[in-house]
């Protein structure tokens, strides 16, 4: 009886030592999967604060510009800022062709004008027809008006696209 009791201690004492081994070898597993899991979060942070801080420096960077460009502006004068102008006028006028071809294109469409008239509409404005022609003339002063108030002189534009 000894001899069993002796092996069933022994069997018991390498069950336990099996135990604490697997229960070592998870700990150390749990403790590696941490590790692993904290220095990926620390990888993310770090990348994280990078890539804000690069935001961060081209926002300034873009603000400092403009700041830099509103300061040469003033210090422009007429001719100088004209010239800007006329620089930047074809990429305008390039973007905005869609818009004017929008416009205009109905125009183009329009195979006769019909107008009656009834006399003055009381107001001065004389007669439809008369309004009608005034379209155009209107809009071309209402162009001049606007380039001269930013302080452009239309023959000079003109000269400047080599229009003569």
């Amino acid at each position: 009886m000894a001899t069993a009791e002796a092996e069933s201690q022994k069997l018991q004492r390498e069950g336990q030592g099996r135990a604490a081994a697997v229960e070592a070898e998870g700990k150390a597993e749990a403790e590696k999967i941490r590790a692993v899991g904290l220095a990926e979060a620390e990888r993310l942070q770090a990348r994280g604060l990078a890539e804000a801080r690069s935001i961060e420096a081209q926002g300034l960077a873009e603000a400092a510009a403009i700041k830099e460009k509103a300061a040469a502006w003033r210090e422009f004068n007429d001719a100088a800022r004209l010239q800007t102008i006329l620089e930047k006028l074809p990429a305008i006028i390039e973007a905005s062709a869609p818009v004017f071809q929008a416009v205009a294109e109905p125009l183009g469409k329009i195979d006769k004008v019909v107008m009656i008239d009834q006399g003055g509409n009381g107001n001065g404005d004389g007669s439809g027809l008369h309004r009608f022609a005034q379209t155009t003339p209107t809009l071309i002063f209402g162009l001049l008006q606007q380039l001269q108030s930013l302080g452009l002189s239309f023959p000079e534009v003109m000269s400047q696209l080599g229009i003569n």
